[in-house]
């Protein structure tokens, strides 16, 4: 199937659900649950066909929608992990320093995550830096697309948009005088595609990538997050849990 195809039945798909209006989405959503809206996704070819590919051990952490599942094996206090795009919620953060007193460094530049964070108290093992993820260094144009939410790739329905500081991955670990990270988490609105091709073709060296991947929001396709899978796959990462949205992938480096 063709890229010129899926972005036109993409674009003809979210033009009647926008007609249908986000009750029916709910709807609908509520009628078949997270995992048969997946799977309605995937034979309408709007969400990829993976799944997990190696096992290992898994545990939850973080709360709600703000879950992750990660491998805990090799984690200790020794370890590193950045947490690029937290938003206003720090639950799998603060979980990963309660269970395992790992170092978080985590990264946002979006004005109202970082008001958020210079308001709470937050133990030593939590580092904040007010600056995003991307395949180069310097500014990048923001586009609020709904709430406090951002994304640094246009989108139909912003309103409005701003130029915040980003750095590429190789260059934040130079910075901070790390060779490798433990468990790298990225939620990101869509800049996660340019960012993990750079990070490969950086040859960084990452243990397990925890990535909400976003071919659902309007201006990406699921053939983009194939890609990224396709490449992470290249480079020893195999998927060990999916979540069931389809959103939410979890890799660990074999």
């Amino acid at each position: 199937m063709s890229e010129w195809f899926v972005r036109r039945f993409d674009r003809c798909a979210r033009i009647v659900q926008d007609r249908l209006g986000p009750k029916f989405s709910d709807y609908v959503e509520a009628k078949l649950g997270s995992k048969g809206t997946r799977l309605v996704r995937e034979l309408l070819g709007r969400s990829p066909r993976f799944r997990a590919q190696v096992s290992c051990n898994t545990e939850v952490c973080g709360s709600g929608v703000h879950a992750w599942v990660i491998c805990p094996d090799r984690l200790t206090s020794e370890a590193i992990a950045y947490s690029v795009g937290v938003g206003d919620d720090i639950s799998f953060d603060l979980a990963l320093i309660d269970r395992f007193r790992v170092r978080v460094f985590a990264f946002d530049p979006t004005p109202a995550s970082v008001t958020w964070i210079k308001a709470r108290t937050l133990p030593p093992e939590f580092h904040f830096a007010d600056y995003g993820l991307a395949d180069f260094d310097g500014l990048a144009d923001f586009h609020n697309f709904v709430g406090t939410q951002f994304t640094i790739c246009g989108v139909a329905s912003s309103r409005w948009s701003t130029k915040l500081p980003v750095r590429r991955l190789s260059t934040i670990m130079n910075e901070l005088g790390h060779r490798k990270i433990d468990l790298l988490k990225m939620n990101i609105e869509g800049g996660e595609y340019s960012a993990i091709e750079d990070a490969l073709r950086s040859g960084t060296r990452i243990d397990q990538v925890l990535v909400q991947f976003h071919h659902w929001l309007p201006g990406f396709t699921s053939s983009q997050t194939r890609r990224a899978v396709d490449m992470l796959n290249d480079h020893g990462y195999k998927i060990f849990n999916i979540s069931e949205t389809g959103r939410d992938y979890s890799f660990i480096k074999t």
